[in-house]
């Protein structure tokens, strides 16, 4: 199993893994499947072009060949947001679920943000009642600093969002990756091996 940051030449498997996430589990991402299934897959090659231009990363995690989870890191162009950046598009496959995948995919951004010069901080949004993403997130050392009512409605349902925050310059929480799955300090290594013991958790997806 590898975690690696994605490509153009990984648009048609990320769009469709991206378009599934949003037809099961619609309550957990601000994009809808009808309006993102109507966009071209030029539009998916532009996005993932955009996160290499030089900060941002999309990653995913493979197992074999197969596509199993994707993260994505926003690093905002105007300088005095460049302190900041945003965690995005996080899912992971049902089928993957209880593998540690998702807290993998987590610490990758968090250690791709960590190589951006000047950046201190990461943050992201949760659906209300999403709890295994909020544990998730909590376990990579993310703490709740607001909540914003009717910040989506689905369906004619209103769904607050957890505004959530991981400072850089924090030491990490207890369970993060062992030493041997992380990269060395301020790498960019595309492909990184992740370690077949992990006792993780995984989680269906959040802020797509």
């Amino acid at each position: 199993m590898t975690v690696r940051e994605l490509g153009v030449e990984d648009a048609a498997p990320y769009r469709a893994f991206r378009l599934e996430a949003l037809r099961a589990t619609p309550t957990a991402f601000t994009s809808s499947y009808e309006e993102e299934s109507a966009k071209p897959l030029s539009t998916t090659i532009a996005r993932l072009a955009a996160a290499g231009r030089p900060d941002g990363a999309v990653v995913g995690a493979y197992d074999g060949g197969r596509l199993i989870g994707i993260a994505g890191l926003s690093v905002p162009p105007r300088r005095q947001e460049r302190h900041k950046a945003t965690l995005f598009g996080m899912a992971v496959a049902p089928h993957a679920a209880g593998r540690g995948i998702g807290k993998l995919l987590v610490h990758r951004i968090l250690e791709i943000a960590a190589s951006v010069e000047g950046l201190t901080q990461v943050g992201l949004t949760v659906s209300e009642g999403n709890l295994p993403a909020e544990r998730l997130y909590r376990s990579c050392g993310f703490e709740v600093w607001g909540r914003e009512p009717r910040a989506v409605v689905i369906g004619g349902r209103p769904i607050a969002k957890l505004h959530m925050i991981r400072m850089l310059d924090q030491p990490d929480p207890p369970g993060s990756p062992p030493p041997g799955f992380r990269a060395s300090e301020n790498s960019r290594d595309p492909s990184i091996s992740l370690r077949s013991d992990a006792s993780l958790i995984g989680i269906p997806g959040v802020g797509l």
